[in-house]
């Protein structure tokens, strides 16, 4: 996940991007064989290009055992990027 956030800051900071919602659907888009249910928020601000996806831990679990232990965690990655154009 976390590369993938990465090398989606890195394209917008560079212009192969020219939105935040082409980062968002660029990293939704590289996660989905992963089959979960995740939110991507991607933002400009002060030259900072910052992005966070989250998902349930329980999607992010290759087995159905002890879900109900991890049922209201999420599990998070930041990345943030100056912009460079």
């Amino acid at each position: 996940m976390m590369r993938v956030v990465q090398d989606a800051n890195r394209a917008l900071s560079l212009g192969r991007f020219d939105t935040e919602l082409e980062v968002e659907a660029y990293i939704l888009a590289r996660l989905n064989h992963m089959d979960a249910n995740f939110v991507v928020n991607t933002t400009i601000s002060g030259g900072v290009i910052t992005t966070q996806v989250s998902a349930p831990a329980t999607d992010l679990m290759p087995l159905n055992l002890m879900t109900s232990a991890f049922n209201s965690i999420d599990v998070s990655v930041f990345a943030q990027q100056l912009v460079e154009y």
